[in-house]
Parts: C-alpha cells; sequence; structure tokens
C-alpha cells in the first residue's frame, strides 16, 4: 500500500528542515530525488531551503498518478518515470533518496549516491544496529565507530557514523508510520 500523504508527519517534517538546512548553507541549487505523495509540499519546502530545480523520479505507478493530480510548477520541475538508479551523479546535486524499504531494497542507490545523498530507511524488519552496520559496510570498506544517541529529542534520536577518514555521517531516527532512519553526511 503506498502512503498517500505526508502531510501529518510531524517527525519527518522536524528532520527533514534540520537535514536541508546543513544543505541550505552549502548552497546546492539542484535536487534529484523521490518526492513522495506531495510532490507540491515537497517542492515548496525545498524551494525555501534554495533550491532551484528538480528532476523527481517515480518508478512506482500510483505515486506518480498522485504526484501529476497534486502538481503545481512552484519550481523548474522535470518529473522522470524510472528508477532513480538511473539520475546522473553530480557533484553541486543533492539527492533526496527518501525510500519506505529496508536497507536491502536500497545498496545500489546508497552505493552510488553516498555523498551527496539525503538518505530515508525503514528500520524494519532489522532494527537500528543492522541498519546502521549494513550502511557502513556499503559506504566504506574502512573502519568506522558508532555513537549511538548523541542527542534525543521527542522527534528523533541522533546517532553519529564515524569513518576512519573523518567523514562524518549524521542519523535520524523518528516514527512515522514505522520507524524511519535518514542518514545525510555532514559536510
Amino acid at each position: 500500500m503506498v502512503k498517500t500523504t505526508y502531510e501529518s508527519s510531524f517527525h519527518k517534517k522536524v528532520v527533514q528542515n534540520i537535514v536541508f538546512k546543513d544543505f541550505k548553507m552549502r548552497k546546492f541549487k539542484k535536487l534529484i530525488g523521490l518526492a513522495g505523495p506531495n510532490i507540491s509540499s515537497y517542492l515548496l519546502f525545498i524551494k525555501k531551503m534554495g533550491i532551484k530545480q528538480a528532476h523527481i523520479y517515480e518508478n512506482n505507478n500510483e505515486q506518480i498518478i498522485n504526484q501529476v493530480l497534486d502538481f503545481k510548477p512552484i519550481i523548474p520541475t522535470t518529473v522522470i518515470f524510472e528508477d532513480i538508479l538511473n539520475a546522473p551523479v553530480k557533484d553541486d546535486t543533492i539527492y533526496d533518496l527518501d525510500f519506505c524499504c529496508s536497507i536491502l531494497n536500497a545498496r545500489e542507490q546508497i552505493k552510488k549516491f553516498k555523498n551527496n545523498a539525503i538518505i530515508t530507511l525503514s528500520i524494519r524488519p532489522f532494527g537500528l544496529k543492522k541498519t546502521i552496520n549494513e550502511f557502513c559496510k556499503l559506504i566504506s570498506k574502512n573502519k568506522t565507530v558508532i555513537n549511538y544517541n548523541t542527542k534525543i529529542t521527542n522527534s528523533y534520536k541522533m546517532h553519529l557514523i564515524i569513518l576512519s577518514n573523518k567523514k562524518i555521517y549524521e542519523c535520524y531516527q523518528y516514527r512515522d508510520s514505522t520507524s524511519m532512519l535518514t542518514i545525510k553526511p555532514q559536510f
């Protein structure tokens, strides 16, 4: 069953605001991503974060119908009915990969877009630690240190992944319709 709205997903919106604020400071202008069912709300949000252009990928028939019915031209946007794995990798672009699936179904996307990507995954069925450990294996062969619960709020718990090359990923665990994890590189 495809989720038909994120409008009431309070904790998700809190995490999105925190995560995108960092990208706003980097002054990215382009976004390639997965918009979900509320494409117009999503485009309005990313416009507020300074994004000037979006390429939205979708390969689910039901979801693209929801997007087309909801679409308003807030910023120049191309909606592409195709797997996001076919998107190009560019250094000046943010990749927003908001999956409804576990890490097992997003491995190739994580490997391809790990440097400038916000990746949201369902923690179910593997749990937090196994999801984070699998993510670490996908992004680096180097030793990693994971610090759990570095920050706890009413909306999320934050965890840190620290690679041996000093690159850091922030992980935001929150509850939507299920337990979710949003991971982004620190800049």
